[in-house]
């Protein structure tokens, strides 16, 4: 039996990231990685820009005077301080109050703090079984770690908050369902993670213990969800900053500063390494500290490339007025009224002297392009905009084919947990194979092969309790839907995105340190098949840290209506296949057009914050 309706194409839930031509997906998310993010919470804010590599050392940033209308001399911004922290190893306690181990407003929470302290919780495995295991939260307020109640010489394992998808409380997975009946309801709960990762099933003690770590958890990734993406990259350089100080003596020898290079995907030729490293040991010690390691810090996180289209605009005083920013937001295509250019200024400009007056810096001005302002996906699309009033046999609907398999349809494991999956990932049509039991009772599997089959009482109630938690639009006959614009069709589109340049791209083989990425960037067109197209970038030799390509790219789109934009990051190999490295796939439609910043994420759609591609998209119509 088959519960569902049907479109012409579907997807597969195991379905690597290629995109399907029907599915509309929710923005940003793959068609059908696990990334790893410590955040160390010492000290949230934007990181302002570095003078160039080589220069000088760090100058203040006054706000210079060209005319009247100009504001006097500025005190410098103020700037977050690159101290290491006192961080232990990774199963220690935490210091229960410390200031700065947590997300702000969240220090002298009780529920962080329990988890600060850490917890015996029995985790349940999947085949049955359970073991008590010390379960803790670590000093950088994101990281997870637990091990055996005696500490066996088998070391922690971890995971971070980030990753998290979701908290259900009580027996609301298929292991708890199967193997939980010996925990009261109240003590169990089950962490759901973005991405294949496996659902981790717990519980506590006792009702309270297990209170403060949903709710502990569930603030946690609230906090993490509203940080911008300067706190993201602050918070990630500090994670990288304790990695490498591997004597935890809050000091940076030189040998410690090339292991961090390569932690940051960086091959930086040992003679210039050096130069940069004394030019920054004020103190003449060969140690990199506070300050010092401040001033490194910022010029390897330099943004030559804004800080041009800053200069472009701003002119010779290098600060833009409410006026100068409205000629770039009318060559951007935004609404560049006086009154707009003077709201982002005083949302984002980090200098409350320049504020008062109307003016950004280029601290601001990158604050901005980092913000969802400044994103590729327009974000009134992350909500239903289309119209909803037309007949369903109108729409495309987001569907998923032998829905219960997570792995292979000839001898693949079926599980519940796939319909949760696809449910919160905006699939609105699920397939159920159902066939008699040996007691009687319905099962789902996929009928003669050998895939393990599942109740159907269980699927039914996986449903029930995931189909509505993701509201995508109105409800029609079970099958919630994605209105079609292609009605009113513009006619053909020729999209023009130049790739210019890219950020932090994650280190894809971390146990061998000198493993660095050569990056492309390959764009492809998904959509009626004269529209399938795709084109790619050369390839930057041991660079993930800010490759820069500047390449410009051209297609041609007969349906935009149809069509999806993927942007896909890979690591060059010239003897085998490529490796991935990120992706972001949106409908064209929903891509702005000027300077935006594309956020990328893992195949399956989690995030590799904070990690971006900058580029410039022109869009004409024929």
């Amino acid at each position: 039996m088959i519960l569902g309706v049907f479109p012409t194409t579907h997807t597969h839930p195991c379905c690597s990231g290629t995109p399907q031509l029907t599915l509309l997906p929710l923005p940003g998310c793959p068609i059908s990685g696990d990334s790893h993010l410590r955040v160390p919470a010492l000290r949230l804010g934007p990181v302002p820009p570095s003078p160039q590599l080589g220069s000088d050392p760090i100058p203040s940033h006054p706000i210079p005077s060209r005319c009247a209308h100009r504001c006097a001399a500025a005190p410098p911004l103020p700037v977050p301080q690159y101290t290491l922290g006192t961080s232990s190893a990774p199963s220690s306690p935490s210091s229960p109050g410390s200031p700065g181990l947590v997300p702000a407003g969240l220090t002298e929470d009780e529920d962080v703090q329990r988890m600060l302290q850490g917890s015996l919780l029995w985790k349940v495995k999947a085949k049955g079984g359970s073991r008590e295991r010390l379960f803790r939260l670590q000093e950088d307020g994101v990281t997870v770690c637990f091990e055996g109640r005696f500490r066996h010489a088998r070391s922690p394992q971890s995971f971070s908050v980030a990753n998290i998808e979701g908290v259900r409380e009580g027996r609301r997975s298929e292991g708890l369902r199967k193997h939980g009946a010996a925990f009261p309801e109240r003590h169990c709960f089950t962490l759901a993670f973005k991405g294949r990762r496996k659902n981790l099933d717990l519980a506590a003690r006792g009702e309270e213990d297990a209170r403060h770590w949903v709710q502990g958890l569930t603030k946690l990734m609230g906090r993490l969800q509203a940080m911008s993406q300067m706190e993201k990259l602050d918070h990630w350089i500090h994670g990288v900053l304790q990695r490498a100080d591997r004597n935890k003596d809050n000091k940076m020898s030189f040998r410690e500063v090339k292991s961090m290079l390569r932690m940051l995907n960086i091959d930086m030729d040992d003679v210039y390494a050096s130069k940069l490293f004394k030019e920054c040991d004020h103190s003449g010690n060969e140690r990199l500290e506070g300050r010092e390691l401040e001033e490194f810090c910022r010029r390897l996180l330099r943004r030559p490339e804004l800080e041009e289209l800053f200069g472009r605009y701003s002119g010779e005083d290098r600060v833009l007025s409410a006026e100068e920013l409205q000629d770039f937001l009318r060559d951007q295509g935004e609404d560049s009224s006086l009154r707009q250019a003077r709201t982002i200024i005083r949302t984002y400009e980090l200098n409350e002297k320049a504020k008062r007056q109307d003016l950004m810096m280029l601290d601001g001005f990158m604050m901005y392009l980092l913000s969802a302002a400044g994103d590729i996906l327009n974000q009134e699309h992350t909500k239903v905009h289309q119209d909803m009033n037309q007949p369903l046999s109108h729409y495309f609907i987001s569907s998923s084919h032998n829905t219960y398999l997570t792995r292979n349809q000839i001898g693949g494991t079926s599980s519940t947990e796939a319909y949760v999956r696809a449910l919160r990932a905006g699939c609105r049509c699920v397939e159920l194979d159902c066939w008699e039991g040996s007691d009687g009772e319905p099962v789902v599997y996929h009928g003669h092969t050998l895939t393990s089959k599942i109740l159907f009482r269980d699927v039914i109630e996986s449903i029930r309790d995931s189909a509505f938690e993701v509201r995508l639009g109105p409800a029609a006959q079970g099958c919630w839907v994605w209105g079609p614009s292609w009605c009113l069709s513009p006619g053909p589109q020729l999209p023009v995105p130049q790739v210019i340049t890219a950020q932090q791209l994650p280190k894809l083989n971390r146990d061998k340190g000198s493993s660095i990425v050569d990056p492309f960037v390959r764009v492809e067109i998904h959509g009626v098949p004269a529209d399938c197209a795709k084109q790619q970038t050369h390839h930057k030799l041991n660079n993930g840290f800010n490759p820069r390509w500047e390449e410009t790219l051209r297609f041609q789109v007969r349906v935009p209506e149809l069509a999806l934009v993927r942007f896909v990051v890979e690591d060059y190999d010239s003897t085998s296949c490529n490796d991935f490295v990120g992706q972001f796939t949106l409908p064209l439609p929903s891509m702005r057009q000027g300077y935006r910043h594309i956020h990328l994420l893992s195949k399956d759609g989690a995030s590799l914050s904070p990690a971006t591609l900058f580029v410039h998209v022109r869009c004409k119509s024929l």
